[in-house]
């Protein structure tokens, strides 16, 4: 299903695993401490990779792309897919990330630090507040008394709740039923007005 935000690891954990180039955007690993994992082997393999570059790139079945990176820490046996942009933020700000970050040149693949700004802000003024509920997605509304957007689809004339959205996460809430419609045999664009930051080409 759709990536979400994930809860980030405590920044002195961030600063131990990753090596961050702000002026190229890569990330690397570091040689990790013992407590970030479930025994010495664990460790051995894991810091094998000690030097090289710490992300990979995430695609969904739409073509968007984005990097992502997978980390175990405190004896978690779980490994943990965050989105690289957001430990980036909180590596070179030490703060929590905002609840968007965007990508300046609308390339998801970029994460220079000069290309990532506070995109929550940004959302709100370009976003007006639906007059209706229509979001211009079959399947998307918006919950006036809740404020946030619904996505649901009809499976065998019932309908199928798949969860609530914060007003800038319109986006998440199309790929929501998306996902769901593609799982039902619909084509991807069945129903569906989508803006164009659902392709590649858009970031």
């Amino acid at each position: 299903m759709t990536q979400r935000n994930v809860q980030l690891p405590p920044l002195e954990v961030l600063q131990q695993a990753f090596d961050y180039r702000p002026e190229t955007g890569e990330m690397f690993w570091r040689h990790r401490p013992l407590d970030f994992f479930r025994d010495r082997r664990a460790q051995s393999i894991a810091n094998a990779r000690a030097g090289k570059e710490a992300t990979s790139v995430a695609r969904n079945r739409w073509g968007y792309e984005w990097k992502k990176v997978g980390l175990t820490w405190d004896h978690s046996r779980r490994r943990r897919n965050i989105l690289a942009h957001r430990v980036i933020w909180k590596l070179m700000t030490g703060d929590e990330p905002p609840e968007q970050i965007d990508h300046r040149d609308g390339d998801a693949l970029n994460n220079r630090w000069d290309n990532l700004r506070d995109g929550t802000e940004k959302n709100h003024l370009n976003r007006a507040m639906p007059k209706d509920n229509s979001s211009g997605v079959t399947g998307v509304y918006w919950m006036a008394k809740k404020r946030k957007w619904a996505a649901v689809v009809r499976i065998e004339g019932r309908s199928k709740h798949l969860g609530l959205f914060a007003f800038d996460d319109l986006d998440l809430a199309a790929m929501e039923v998306l996902e769901a419609k593609v799982d039902m045999g619909y084509s991807p664009r069945h129903g569906m007005g989508l803006a164009p930051y659902h392709t590649k080409e858009a970031g």
